[in-house]
């Protein structure tokens, strides 16, 4: 939905209408769209939780340190700076992998447990209905022989 008024109002006033009046003073209406954009894909990331919240700000976060370390690796006063800068680049970006790696397996793991969980409770659901229907059964039997009204 975001998407769709975003795609609209840019068409519309960026390309439409500019075209149409000659004129780009209703520019920046299409630039505002871009908070409905962001507003729709931030309800559907919190509330229908349609992106793991936790894998994107663990790339997030990889992300920026790994800009900086590359900016910290061209403005480096000297050519062993710069080379110490490179290696601890590339070690940031290993285990930055691994740790993007490790979240997504958590992630995993989680689902499968709740997948679990739910079974199990089907399980012992239906397993107490079952086990309860002959007692239930048979008790009624059992009072019924103790009142004499049976046999």
């Amino acid at each position: 939905m975001g998407f769709l008024i975003f795609l609209f109002a840019n068409i519309i006033f960026n390309v439409i209408v500019p075209h149409l009046r000659g004129t780009y003073e209703y520019y920046w209406f299409g630039n505002l769209s871009i908070i409905f954009f962001l507003g729709f894909t931030a309800y559907a990331i919190f509330a229908k939780h349609l992106f793991g919240i936790e894998v994107i700000l663990t790339e997030i976060l990889v992300g920026i340190i790994g800009l900086l370390l590359i900016v910290q690796i061209f403005t480096a006063p000297t050519i062993l700076w710069r080379f110490i800068n490179i290696l601890i680049f590339i070690l940031f970006c290993i285990f930055g992998y691994f740790l993007i790696r490790s979240v997504l397996r958590e992630i995993k793991l989680r689902e499968e447990i709740e997948k679990i969980s739910q079974a199990k409770t089907e399980f012992i659901s239906i397993t107490s209905h079952q086990l309860r229907t002959p007692l239930s059964a048979i008790k009624g039997y059992l009072s019924m022989i103790l009142e004499g009204s049976y046999g």
